[in-house]
């Protein structure tokens, strides 16, 4: 189902900073807001999601009852820890984005890095106020919360889900998303997520450290050649 997305979105630039692995003077965060701005202007935020029965599988991949979509390896299986259900999602900023990003960086490239931070913030804040509308399209139930959400490409959940994760929530249909051979999304400033659901004041099971913190996990991460947050913290 499609999740409305129609608060506008806004943008933390301290961490468009942490993109960019720059310090905050006072013309980078001119070039910040400016260029934000910018990007707002031409993003289209959609998301869409589906809630699903987690099928009980103390070895193998998380499976899903009525979907073919399974989930490989220890970290879905310990953020899901617990949980009955779980919801997975897809957002997109649209292809204006890419355009926007993609013609920045045949003229400026400068201007092309700081709008792609920019709206690699930006697509987290959609994640973000997709998230928090949930309750009311149904996805998480009364007396229910989202636990942390993780993506492929966390940990040891791989990239080469995204086509099937992408179809489990029929995301080309409802917002024009896809994903292709290269394991890339279409539009490329998207992300595809999931989350188990805890009862209001239930326990989380502890996440292990990833590559923000001390005890990163860094060595087994899909991301750890492009993690924008490795070379800012303690871990390896």
């Amino acid at each position: 189902m499609r999740i409305k997305i129609e608060t506008p979105l806004t943008l933390r630039e301290s961490e468009v900073f942490r993109y960019l692995a720059s310090p905050a003077t006072e013309t980078l965060a001119g070039d910040v807001r400016r260029y934000g701005a910018e990007l707002l202007a031409a993003a289209s935020p959609a998301a869409c999601g589906i809630r699903l029965r987690l099928l009980r599988n103390a070895e193998g991949p998380v499976a899903f009852s009525g979907c073919s979509l399974t989930l490989p390896g220890a970290d879905a299986r310990r953020r899901l820890a617990g949980c009955e259900e779980a919801v997975l999602f897809a957002v997109t900023l649209g292809f204006e984005v890419d355009r926007l990003i993609g013609a920045a960086g045949q003229t400026d490239p400068y201007r092309a890095l700081v709008l792609d931070a920019c709206a690699t913030e930006a697509v987290e804040a959609a994640a973000d106020e997709a998230t928090r509308n949930m309750k009311e399209a149904g996805l998480i139930p009364a007396g229910f919360r989202a636990g942390r959400r993780f993506s492929p490409g966390y940990g040891d959940l791989p990239l080469d889900i995204q086509a099937a994760f992408v179809g489990a929530v029929d995301a080309r249909r409802l917002i024009g998303l896809s994903a292709g051979g290269t394991k890339m999304l279409s539009p490329l400033k998207s992300v595809t997520a999931v989350f188990g659901l805890f009862p209001e004041g239930a326990p989380e099971p502890e996440a292990e450290g990833c590559a923000q913190g001390p005890g990163g996990r860094c060595a087994v991460c899909n991301l750890r050649r492009r993690c924008p947050y490795r070379n800012k913290t303690d871990c390896e």
